[in-house]
Order: C-alpha cells, then structure tokens, then sequence
C-alpha cells in the first residue's frame, strides 16, 4: 500500500505542477494534507473492530494509503523542484527518514 501510495502521489505531482501557480504554496497545503491524513488514518485504522468485513478492509487499505499518496506528492514536486541539487535533496530526505527512525527508537 504504501508503494501503491508513493507512485500514485509521483503521477499525482505531475498533474498539480502542470496546472501552474507558485509550488511552495502547494507544498505548504501538501505538508498539512500529510500531517492530517498520518492522524486521520491511525485513528480510522485503529477504531475497526478485529472482524473486518471486505468493504471495512477495502476502506482501512485505502486509509493506509492516504498518508503515503500526500508524502510521494511532496516529495516528487521538491525533486522536480531541486534537480539541479537532486543529490543533496535526496540525501536530506535520507538524514530525514533516520533521524525520524533513531527518534523512535529512543522513546
């Protein structure tokens, strides 16, 4: 799912820049779609019951995706934005992602 959410939000990208207008504004309203949609789908996720039926797994599979259609949005249009510098933008979404594993592992 979260594969299936990157490469959606990477076509989805593509779109969004097409239609013009200034990209940090858009980054800026994709961050907090990122932000609610992480909340948004834990909480959804984490309320059904154990006995799932196929459209409350069908709705918890697309829940699980939001997050990740919202962050390979952000990402794509920040590489596409920066590829001239392609190689220091992907190594801060690297130091990004460990720092964010080494922070959960100590708490």
């Amino acid at each position: 799912m979260a594969l299936f959410g990157l490469g959606a939000g990477g076509i989805f990208s593509y779109v969004l820049v097409g239609r013009g207008g200034p990209p940090f504004s858009k980054l800026g309203f994709l961050g907090l779609a990122t932000a609610v949609s992480v909340i948004f789908s834990l909480w959804f996720v984490l309320a059904q019951p154990p006995d799932l039926n196929r459209w409350a797994l069908v709705a918890v599979y697309l829940a699980s995706t939001l997050p990740f259609f919202f962050a390979g949005t952000v990402v794509s249009i920040v590489i596409a934005e920066a590829i001239e510098r392609v190689d220091r933008a992907y190594f801060f979404d690297l130091a990004g992602a460990a720092l964010g594993c080494l922070a959960l592992i100590r708490s």
